[in-house]
C-alpha cells in the first residue's frame, strides 16, 4: 500500500496535461460525495470535504499522511 499509493498518483499524473476543466472533475466528485449514504459508507461521508479541498498537491499529501497514519496505528 505504502508504494501504491505514489505510484498510482505517477501514473495518474503521466498522461496528457489536465484541460481547463479540471476543476469541473472535482466538482463531479464532490457532488457524488456529497450523495453518499452514510449508512454505507460513513467514512467517506464523514471526510467528504477533506477528500475534494486543496489543489491537487495538498489532497495527495493529505492521502499520503492517512495511510501512514493507518500503518503506525496498526502497529
Amino acid at each position: 500500500m505504502l508504494l501504491l499509493l505514489p505510484t498510482a498518483s505517477a501514473v495518474e499524473h503521466s498522461g496528457p496535461r489536465p484541460s481547463r476543466h479540471a476543476s469541473g472533475d472535482i466538482a463531479t466528485i464532490a457532488s457524488a460525495i456529497a450523495g453518499v449514504d452514510p449508512a454505507q459508507a460513513p467514512n467517506i461521508a464523514r471526510l467528504g470535504d477533506e477528500l475534494v479541498s486543496g489543489d491537487g498537491a495538498e489532497r495527495a499529501n493529505w492521502a499520503l499522511d492517512v495511510l501512514l497514519d493507518g500503518i503506525l496505528a496498526a502497529g
